[in-house]
């Protein structure tokens, strides 16, 4: 075995480069599209990386990577940097409007994206509203832009260095455990950090990179038996999506690595047996990681974030800037070596939230925590609107904006209800709340698109004039239950139960018949798993927006019914 970062690795993709010359043989991305070997996939990225050359690809140059998840999604990233660019990987499953915002916001040149069907052709095309790209400061720095939620209602881009990148990669080997003998999954959605952490420190380490279809990679029975089949042995995921999986089901699962959300004491005690449990915390802002702690399951009562990785520094600082006294709150600052160049075309709030402090670049998270006496990290929550949703970090203010731009909405606020986002809507709402939801599912992620919508006469306000947000309050006698004393027909007995094995009810019965599932405690997210058990289970294909159309069992059981006479 070769070691992880040799002296003479500068970046990342030299270093996989490395890898694949040293151990052409050796098993390296299984996919829908096949299994590779290292030297498969090195003809693979070279091929693309190929393309991209005739097409003048200019040094530095960022390319949208647009391909459903497979190993060529992840060999056109790489064949991006090869060939001398710096990639913003698309998540294709994002709404359209999504996409091209973001393509647009980006100022790409060339797309890649996949030909009709999977092999190893690439559609290269470039954009029809390319325009002069925004000025990088450092673009023989730039490897990759990375999304994250803006408060401003426009989602902000993240410049990420490639020199950044070496140091998760010994994050990944030193304290996460990562080796070349694992089979990592790579869950994450493209479009965030996680998938980057989980594709390039898994090719850099010579580990095989295991990556499901996007029906395997959601909590349910296939992901179950992708990682069984697969025997993976190293899972990055959020506290969500453990929270919905059996740790017993999975004996080949030797380190699990979890970040994107608190991690809850139960979470970490039924994960933590038989395993490595990592909790780990960090930003896009610097590059994935930068703490780790291992998890001891028989001291979970209080779970922290843990210690700084190597080359990363968190200070807790006042409102001053100045450090405060371990045990006491205070705002987490990120430095070294993580740091990320700042936002695309974002000069004013780059120098707003990348600071100096003591002399040093530091990112300001809008993060609380604490460093006790023994040098732990525990992280306190938000000191802004940010929130995290799913294991997401949302801004209130993009899902506000977003839904006051719908013609009917006069003024709304958004807020944050036990994992769910609640709109309080002046305007635009009466007694069906369908073309608000499928106004925010096409321009905004599933997780961005608010659980529940109340209608109100006014926003409150404090004394100074802003919305009040401890004066948003579900209504009194806030309730989906409609019982109508009936009898449930075949078809709304299995849609109840499915419903109520989703949302952790009891029993569902006559009474919850006609209630909007989304007060019952369904979720966007919720949605896609809700549909696929109803093709598993009925036969019938359903899509999310009919759900958000027909919000209840009663309403859904007739399209059932429809659909089979049909």
């Amino acid at each position: 075995m070769i070691s992880c970062v040799g002296v003479a690795d500068r970046t990342v993709g030299e270093l996989i480069e490395r890898r694949m010359r040293a151990q052409g043989d050796r098993p390296c991305v299984s996919a829908v599209d096949g299994d590779l070997t290292y030297a498969q996939f090195d003809t693979l990225v070279e091929a693309v990386a190929a393309q991209l050359t005739r097409r003048n690809l200019v040094r530095g140059e960022l390319v949208a990577v647009a391909i459903p998840r497979s190993a060529l999604s992840v060999a056109a990233a790489l064949a991006v940097w090869r060939a001398g660019g710096a990639f913003l990987l698309v998540e294709p499953t994002l709404p359209e409007l999504r996409r091209n915002e973001l393509i647009r916001d980006a100022g790409v040149r060339l797309v890649v994206a996949a030909a009709e069907q999977f092999g190893d052709a690439v559609r290269i095309t470039e954009n029809d509203e390319w325009c002069c790209p925004a000025e990088v400061t450092d673009p023989a720095e730039l490897a990759y832009v990375v999304y994250t939620s803006g408060s401003t209602g426009k989602p902000k881009g993240v410049l990420g260095r490639h020199s950044a990148l070496l140091p998760v990669v010994r994050t990944a080997e030193r304290h996460f455990g990562l080796r070349a003998d694992d089979r990592v999954a790579m869950l994450a959605p493209q479009h965030v950090e996680a998938a980057l952490f989980e594709m390039l420190a898994t090719l850099a380490l010579g580990a095989h990179l295991c990556i499901p279809n996007e029906q395997q990679r959601l909590p349910g029975p296939e992901l179950d038996c992708f990682l069984r089949e697969n025997q993976v042995s190293a899972l990055v995921a959020t506290p969500s999506r453990l929270r919905e999986m059996n740790p017993d089901l999975f004996p080949a699962l030797r380190v699990v690595i979890c970040g994107g959300e608190d991690l809850p004491p139960d979470v970490a005690r039924r994960w933590a047996f038989g395993r490595t449990l990592l909790n780990s915390y960090g930003v896009s802002e610097a590059t994935i990681a930068s703490t780790y702690v291992e998890i001891d399951p028989d001291e979970t009562a209080r779970v922290p974030i843990g210690r700084t990785c190597d080359g990363s520094e968190i200070a807790v600082l006042d409102d001053a800037l100045r450090p405060v006294p371990d045990g006491m709150p205070g705002e987490l600052f990120i430095g070294g070596d993580g740091v990320t160049l700042g936002y695309l075309g974002r000069p004013e709030l780059t120098a707003e939230r990348f600071v100096e402090v003591g002399g040093r670049r530091m990112y300001r998270t809008g993060d609380r925590g604490v460093r006790e006496a023994d040098g732990l990290l525990y992280f306190l929550g938000r000191t802004d609107d940010q929130v995290q949703i799913g294991g997401f970090r949302v801004e209130l203010g993009e899902v506000r904006a977003v839904l006051r731009a719908h013609p009917a909405v006069r003024d709304c606020a958004v807020r944050e209800d036990d994992g769910r986002l609640v709109a309080y809507v002046v305007g635009g709402v009466d007694s069906d709340d369908t073309g608000l939801r499928r106004w925010l599912s096409e321009r905004l992620p599933s997780y961005m698109v608010p659980t529940w919508f109340i209608a109100v006469d006014e926003l409150p306000l404090t004394s100074w004039g802003k919305v009040d947000p401890t004066a948003l309050r579900l209504p009194a006698g806030f309730t989906a239950r409609n019982d109508d004393g009936g009898t449930l027909s075949e078809t709304q007995a299995a849609l109840g139960e499915i419903a109520a094995d989703l949302l952790g009810m009891e029993r569902f019965d006559s009474a919850d018949v006609r209630a909007d599932l989304f007060l019952l405690g369904m979720t966007s997210s919720l949605i896609t798993h809700f549909v696929r058990r109803i093709a598993v289970d009925l036969g019938t294909e359903l899509s999310p927006v009919d759900v958000f159309e027909r919000p209840t069992v009663a309403e859904l059981a007739g399209v059932v019914d429809r659909n089979e006479k049909s």
